[in-house]
């Protein structure tokens, strides 16, 4: 069986990989600026690096992309749980069926909910 990886840059050019365990990605505080997901991550924790994009999987359910420069974050349908607080995004669609999202110290000038949220999304 083919093991699943995702691909990463630190700042000072270096290659990284990490493996994808039970759909999970664990990659927080590494120094990287770019990071390619691979189809079939459920999960991802890239908090605490340098980041200024982020593309998403189809499939992802749970995203941790706090403490870094992201200056937008497109999520796709599905995702239930984001952090991404403390980046630059201006601008954040919600798609439909979010449960949770922590947005708190970006620079948001727009906030796009889906139709018919549900009253128990939680906002932070």
């Amino acid at each position: 069986m083919k093991t699943l990886k995702a691909i990463g840059r630190r700042e000072n050019g270096e290659i990284v990989e990490f493996e994808v365990v039970n759909g999970c990605v664990h990659c927080s505080d590494n120094k990287l600026t770019e990071l390619h997901l691979p189809n079939g991550v459920i999960q991802v924790d890239c908090s605490y690096n340098k980041l200024t994009e982020l593309h998403l999987p189809n499939g992802v359910r749970d995203v941790r992309c706090s403490y870094n420069k992201l200056t937008e974050l497109h999520l796709p349908d599905g995702v239930k749980v984001v952090d991404c607080s403390h980046n630059n995004i201006t601008d954040l669609h919600l798609p439909d069926g979010i449960k949770e999202i922590y947005f708190q110290f970006n620079k948001l000038t727009e906030l796009h909910l889906p139709d018919g949220v549900e009253k128990d999304l939680v906002f932070m």
